[in-house]
């Protein structure tokens, strides 16, 4: 079928009023020609707009099929003027579409005049993903929702496209509270922890100290995306840690920690910095003796109070040089273990050993590994824990 066009002259195209029409597809596409120009021209022009084969089309004005070869005004086609495209042959195209955060792959079927937009309402309809929530990447291009049609997009039955979900920038969360109250709010992802603060003492009218997520202290400084908060997770209030001062052996350390911690993991913390074990520990405060389970703000602990470390009044610590004892180099060497070195020491010594630690060291634990291992000689200088009872009843036998 021919598309060639009248001739024109250079000044007919100047001088000659051009016509505004539109064609109707599925959509409606806006050209300017000249009433000249052949609707083989205009069928040239949608494929060059819309990717529509120009022998698929079909142009209809005022109910008259218009033949390729025609010119525009042979139709009394004038400035404004509505024509209807078809297309002709138009076989469904058969897609997957895949959706790796939903493990899925879901099918559709579009036409080749049909837009990104076209297959975004499908589905939505299948799966209940809004459109703005997601982009469409085909050949590791990505598809925007504009009105480009699958013919011009050259994408052909049986493709792939595959869904990437937008970052959302603004995200509602819970927050647990401490009164028991569960509180709702708006943030972004690139808030701050002190911004999302802010956000909440507007709503409840008061400050809030701390917060937590899955059991971990917020930084004020660092941001919602930081700890991969998202939409719909509960974040909570907690009290803000203060600085208790533990006394031992005419020393003063601080350490951070929340009022409703148990006593338990303060003596944990300890244990860790000093090397004491958590089991001959004896925690006082104001002349009471705290309870490994019991919490500190029980106790009134508050900001700045001073608790007493001693050890348990069954367990006595000696400090000792391993040559002084009598063990040589050569029977550290025999010794397969922890566990066995506290046997040797304690028979030298005559009590029941609880804990071995090296001095300025962390407590030695028994890992069945020799004591080379932990670099021992006759020379090294160990603190000794042990049981006075059994020292006792050692002594008596």
């Amino acid at each position: 079928m021919s598309t060639t066009s009248n001739p024109i002259s250079p000044c007919d195209e100047e001088d000659e009023e051009q016509l505004n029409i539109c064609l109707r597809v599925i959509k409606t596409v806006n050209f300017k020609v000249r009433k000249t120009e052949t609707v083989g021209r205009v069928k040239s022009l949608l494929y060059g707009k819309e990717g529509i084969p120009e022998s698929l089309q079909e142009l209809f004005f005022c109910s008259n099929h218009l033949e390729s070869d025609k010119r525009l005004v042979d139709y009394g086609i004038s400035s404004n003027s509505t024509l209807n495209a078809y297309v002709s042959n138009s076989v469904p195209l058969r897609l997957s579409i895949k959706i790796p955060s939903r493990k899925r792959t879901i099918m559709v079927q579009v036409r080749s005049q049909d837009t990104i937009q076209n297959v975004k309402a499908l589905i939505e309809a299948k799966e209940s993903i809004g459109s703005d929530q997601y982009n469409l990447v085909y050949a590791g291009k990505l598809l925007e929702d504009d009105d480009k049609t699958f013919a011009f997009l050259d994408i052909h039955g049986e493709s792939t496209l595959h869904v990437v979900f937008i970052p959302k920038d603004v995200l509602q969360v819970s927050v647990k509270m401490l009164s028991g109250e569960t509180v709702k709010t708006q943030v972004r992802t690139l808030h701050t922890i002190l911004d999302v603060k802010t956000l909440l003492e507007s709503n409840v009218g008061y400050p809030v100290k701390a917060l937590s997520y899955h059991g971990k202290n917020l930084d004020d400084s660092k941001t919602v995306s930081y700890y991969n908060i998202t939409t719909d997770d509960t974040i909570s209030e907690m009290t803000s840690p203060i600085q208790v001062f533990i006394k031992w052996s005419g020393k003063s350390t601080s350490f951070d920690i929340l009022q409703e911690d148990l006593v338990i993991y303060l003596k944990k913390m300890i244990s860790s910095k000093f090397g004491v074990p958590v089991n001959v520990q004896r925690l006082v405060f104001e002349g009471k003796l705290l309870d490994d389970f019991k919490d500190l703000a029980s106790y009134g602990v508050q900001k700045d109070s001073n608790i007493l470390l001693s050890y348990s009044q069954a367990i006595s610590v000696t400090k000792i040089k391993l040559s002084k004892i009598h063990i040589s180099d050569l029977e550290l060497s025999s010794c397969k273990s922890i566990e066995s070195l506290k046997r040797l020491v304690g028979k030298r010594l005559g009590v029941h050993v609880k804990e071995l630690r090296k001095r300025g060291g962390p407590t030695l634990i028994d890992a069945g590994s020799p004591c080379r291992d932990y670099s021992m000689t006759s020379s090294t200088q160990l603190e000794v824990f042990f049981n006075n009872m059994m020292k006792t009843a050692t002594s008596q036998v």
